[in-house]
């Protein structure tokens, strides 16, 4: 079973793949590696305005677990989320402010190649942020075009359907999906 611990040991495992070059990246998402090491390490300061919560990003994972492909040949099988996407997860699920226990990034741009599952990853972070909670919080999709943004807002309607008839069918989904 995964816990918060294997979580956060997989990211910080593929930031030091990042930064020793094992894994190849560009060099925005090299800054950011950068970033997150440094963040972390940071957190033991008292003066430091953030603490991180490894529950929260293991929340996220046991969410996109949910959910099956859409497409593609994984097509049916469950979502395992990959390292990258983890990163981009504790990254934005993980880092909350001390004074407020808001989190730390509210605004997230992400930039992906052709056919890295981009749209059902923001179809999964999406209804993350609409369905399991009581807050309310407001989810925009923009591509650069109205079709690329209508494929994020389609793979939210299949991934929620898809969820709540895997649901209905072996009774193991949670009750907080409305669609």
């Amino acid at each position: 079973e995964m816990t918060a611990e294997l979580l956060i040991e997989r990211v910080w495992s593929y930031c030091e793949k990042i930064q020793t070059g094992e894994l190849k990246a560009g060099k925005k998402h090299k800054w950011a590696v950068q970033r997150f090491i440094k963040d972390v390490e940071r957190l033991a300061a008292e003066d430091c305005p953030y603490y991180f919560d490894a529950e929260a990003v293991l929340d996220f994972y046991e969410w996109a677990k949910q959910f099956n492909h859409v497409e593609g040949i994984l097509a049916g099988k469950p979502i395992e989320l990959t390292d990258f996407q983890l990163f981009m997860a504790a990254n934005i699920y993980g880092f909350y402010k001390k004074e407020n226990g808001a989190r730390r990034f509210r605004k997230v741009y992400i930039q992906l190649a052709r056919k890295n599952a981009k749209s059902q990853l923001l179809a999964i972070m999406a209804s993350y942020e609409i369905f399991p909670t009581q807050e309310k919080h407001r989810v925009f999709i923009a591509g650069w075009s109205r079709e690329q943004s209508d494929e994020v807002y389609k793979a939210i309607i299949e991934t929620t359907y898809y969820y709540k008839k895997t649901s209905e069918k072996n009774g193991s989904g949670s009750t907080k999906v409305k669609t």
